[in-house]
């Protein structure tokens, strides 16, 4: 997801962009998640995945977690001790 972004046009074409949002909205019907929380625990896995292939520390992939982070902007994945930064929120 992160190499589609990278590489999608700085100025994209009504047609690129109805093609990209399509893109996202079928990942819920491909992979059959059936709530917000299956979603949000699926694409921590996955970038879990790809961060241990690379020596990267994982972050907690619970739905209180995934929350402060991307709903209310805590610690972003990559920051040093983001796993463990400020009070456990399980």
């Amino acid at each position: 997801l992160h190499t589609t972004a990278a590489y999608y046009p700085e100025t994209a074409s009504p047609s690129q962009q109805t093609l990209a949002e399509q893109f996202i909205r079928s990942l819920g019907e491909l992979y059959a998640l059936g709530s917000r929380e299956e979603f949000c625990l699926w694409m921590c896995e996955q970038h879990n995945a790809v961060n241990a292939k690379l020596g990267k520390p994982v972050f907690p992939c619970t739905l209180a977690r995934l929350d402060a982070r991307w709903r209310d902007g805590g610690a972003r994945c990559d920051e040093e001790g983001a796993e463990s930064s400020g009070p456990a929120i399980d």
